[in-house]
């Protein structure tokens, strides 16, 4: 009798713990995706043409940092504006020591008028 008190306590002890160490992990075969947030990026665009004159890479620089830019739909636009500072959202995220973003919105950045010399 002692034994089948103790295998039943045993039980209820596991059926209590178990559950909360398990809470901690995500359940196994369900690939956790990361969370992603779109950044604004303001920098200067610059592209590269092949040799028929096809734009084949966009590339925001925004102070010593590059940016490759994902030739969507967006992306294609933003190469339009080379040589152009740009105000541009999109996802970014590293491949291979590269900074990528993907481009979902951009504007054009207007440089401020001059100031009047004080008189």
């Amino acid at each position: 009798m002692k034994k089948v008190i103790m295998l039943i306590t045993l039980c209820l002890i596991a059926a209590i713990v178990v559950p909360v160490f398990a809470a901690d992990k995500p359940a196994i075969g369900k690939p956790t995706a990361p969370v992603v947030k779109e950044q604004t990026v303001t920098g200067k665009v610059s592209i590269v043409k092949d040799k028929e004159g096809k734009v084949i890479e966009v590339i925001l620089t925004a102070g010593e940092v590059k940016y490759m830019v994902t030739l969507n739909e967006e992306g294609k636009k933003l190469g339009a504006l080379d040589g152009k500072e740009v105000k541009a959202t999109g996802i970014v995220h590293s491949k291979e020591a590269v900074k990528w973003i993907t481009v979902t919105k951009f504007e054009e950045v207007k440089p401020a008028p001059p100031k009047e010399a004080p008189k």
